[in-house]
């Protein structure tokens, strides 16, 4: 029953390589000294159409291209992404996906964690845990792995809203500014008509 599994590790991971081979490509850029980017100023996303809002980096680049993000993987999913300048390694992705049937958070949860852990990468995923995210039930899981020496997490945060699940996904450093936006963002979402 392959074919009833979400399409969301498959983008994931289709972005995750994207974004490595573009970080081999800009390895000149990352040889050369770089000014710091301040990413402390949070503006707000706002997408109606998605019925979803947060609180974004202002200097994060964003794109709404389904073409670039999805490219024919599902018609019944949506996404944004959010990338800091000067980090090719690191993004936030929001996934929205239409449910084509009723779902408990627990059961998506789990479906999307099958998912995640039966992939070529090996990375082990946390059990979903109880979060809240502004109030709204979601379930949290997460896993590390190495990528060029360096220690990188992927962490998502799921929620439902009707027929719609989201996901909260963020791959990049375990510590820092941009695990601190990301955060940032959890706190802030918000559904919204």
């Amino acid at each position: 029953m392959r074919n009833l599994r979400s399409p969301l590790l498959a983008v994931i991971l289709l972005f995750a390589v994207l974004l490595l081979i573009a970080s081999t490509l800009l390895i000149r850029q990352s040889i050369l000294p770089q000014a710091p980017v301040d990413d402390s100023r949070l503006i707000e996303y706002r997408n109606s159409a998605l019925g979803l809002r947060f609180l974004r980096p202002e200097e994060w680049e964003t794109s709404e291209d389904e073409n670039l993000i999805l490219s024919g993987v599902s018609a019944t999913m949506d996404t944004v992404a959010f990338v800091p300048k000067n980090s090719s390694s690191t993004f936030v992705i929001v996934y929205v996906q239409t449910l084509t049937a009723t779902e408990t958070l627990e059961n998506y949860a789990a479906r999307q964690v099958a998912d995640l852990q039966n992939n070529e990468s090996q990375m082990k995923f946390s059990e979903p845990q109880p979060v809240q995210v502004n109030g709204l039930a979601a379930l949290e899981t997460e896993a590390v792995s190495n990528v060029n020496g360096e220690a990188r997490q992927l962490r998502m945060i799921v929620l439902l809203n009707g027929p719609r699940a989201y996901a909260l996904t963020y791959f990049g450093p375990v510590a820092g500014s941009a695990q601190q936006r990301f955060q940032s963002l959890v706190d802030s979402f918000e559904f919204v008509r």
